[in-house]
């Protein structure tokens, strides 16, 4: 174990979002179709009732800051900026607003992190990617397109659909490389979130063979996606209109490689990263 102070102490009874997880059961090296729901539920449950702590490894221009709830050995989640964090609270973990409008905190480049099958290396991120609104299951049918006003109703449906966007990124053969995501799609006539999309490359040969969408819960129903082996088009939250390509993979292997830095850097060890099925 790692001989910083944020590593070396481990508190049994204080056990790292177990609110969240009652009895998850998964495979030796679970997938990300496996996983998602675990990863999911971290991001949307928070430790906001906890003290964070954080240190940090200059990694070739970049910071990599890795924080935790005080107290608990686990890495909660990792965050990479070209300078350095002063402040564990510029790191927030739920949404703010702007009048209506929701927001992230001060830093926005950070994910949550995983080691599925316990090598001491992340092979699972959950991006922090926005700050947007949901269309749930109660979506108003008068609720305006485009940039139309929002009345009383309509703006407090808007501020409580709101929450951070995570688009999630995993390694599936655990080589170091990306190879299957969930991004979140907007829908085409609003700036709210309608569903998510998964795109896998199941053959790890960034031939995408493995797509659709789900609303909600990746176990429900699955929706047909047009798409080509090499890209599939949606409308992400920071952008008009995108797509996932290999490119997109290459792009997150950039950020996968510098928290993987800063793993082996701090010498962590699969103890030092959030397992819930040790939480049964």
């Amino acid at each position: 174990m790692n001989s910083h102070p944020f590593f070396a102490r481990l508190v049994p009874s204080l056990l790292l979002l177990s609110t969240v997880f009652t009895a998850a059961s998964f495979g030796q090296n679970p997938s990300m179709l496996e996983w998602y729901m675990t990863a999911d539920s971290v991001t949307q449950f928070p430790p906001i009732d906890q003290k964070l702590e954080m240190v940090d490894k200059k990694i070739g221009k970049y910071y990599v800051t890795m924080v935790g709830i005080k107290g608990q050995p686990e890495v909660l989640l990792m965050a990479i900026t070209l300078k350095m964090i002063t402040d564990v609270k510029s790191i927030e973990l739920t949404v703010n607003f702007d009048g209506i409008k929701p927001k992230m905190g001060e830093v926005t480049t950070w994910a949550y992190v995983f080691d599925r099958n316990r090598d001491g290396k992340v092979d699972y991120i959950a991006l922090l990617t926005a700050a947007a609104a949901y269309e749930g299951d109660d979506f108003p049918e008068d609720f305006p397109v485009g940039k139309g006003a929002l009345n009383k109703e309509q703006q407090e449906y808007f501020i409580g659909h709101a929450k951070l966007i995570f688009d999630h990124w995993a390694d599936d053969n655990f080589d170091g490389k990306l190879d299957a995501c969930v991004v979140n799609d907007l829908d085409p006539v609003r700036d709210l979130v309608i569903r998510q999309i998964v795109v896998r490359s199941s053959k790890f040969n960034y031939s995408l063979d493995d797509v659709w969408a789900f609303r909600s819960n990746i176990k429900g129903d699955r929706e047909p996606m047009p798409h080509t082996a090499k890209e599939v088009k949606y409308r992400p939250i920071t952008q008009g209109t995108g797509a996932v390509a290999k490119s997109s993979f290459l792009e997150k292997d950039a950020i996968l490689e510098l928290i993987n830095g800063a793993a082996k850097a701090f010498q962590l060890i699969d103890e030092n990263f959030y397992h819930p099925e040790d939480r049964e």
